[in-house]
């Protein structure tokens, strides 16, 4: 018996493009907080073009505690978001009513495992339903070897302090000293 994954979606087109791209009107009507953290819309350049473009991305998980939302690349390292990432930083990704830099990383086969097997226990219909190769791989163990073709992405909010006179220049907000003693 041979393991087969079926290859990456295609790019959609006509209505299909048109359905997936509608959140990205929500998000510019100021409603994106009707899709709390579950779908975002990632502000980028083209890698060609140098356009600024926006992708609707579902977030894998919005893990708190490090600030990272967390993406699936659904067609693979060949999708144009990521492309264009790679060429190029990231502008912004709207969450809800927010709109933030950010920072990105391509996670490891351990952690990129991991984010999806939590998001496919959470929500095991819809995976099911989305992308029933990755439940298949998750039930045979084969999960890791997939996501090598598969790229998972955290994307990791910039902090800017507002407390400095602006430079133009970003500043990490350092986190601060509860009960350490002032200078």
């Amino acid at each position: 018996m041979t393991d087969t994954v079926s290859p990456p979606m295609r790019k959609p087109s006509g209505w299909r493009k048109w359905l997936l791209n509608l959140p990205v009107w929500v998000y510019r009507a100021r409603l994106g907080w009707l899709f709390n953290s579950s779908l975002v819309v990632l502000v980028h350049r083209g890698r060609k073009t140098g356009a600024v473009r926006r992708t609707v991305l579902e977030a894998l998980a919005h893990r708190p505690i490090e600030g990272e939302y967390r993406m699936l690349s659904g067609r693979g390292r060949s999708s144009d978001w990521f492309r264009n990432m790679q060429a190029s930083p990231p502008l912004e990704l709207w969450v809800g009513r927010k709109r933030m830099p950010v920072t990105y990383r391509v996670l490891g086969p351990r952690e990129a495992t991991e984010s999806v097997r939590l998001h496919i226990e959470a929500y095991p219909r819809m995976s099911r339903r989305i992308s029933p190769e990755l439940v298949a791989a998750m039930e045979q163990g084969t999960l890791a070897d997939v996501l090598t073709d598969i790229p998972v992405v955290a994307l990791k909010p910039i902090v800017i302090d507002s407390s400095q006179p602006s430079t133009g220049d970003l500043v990490i907000e350092q986190p601060s000293r509860q009960g350490s003693p002032s200078r």
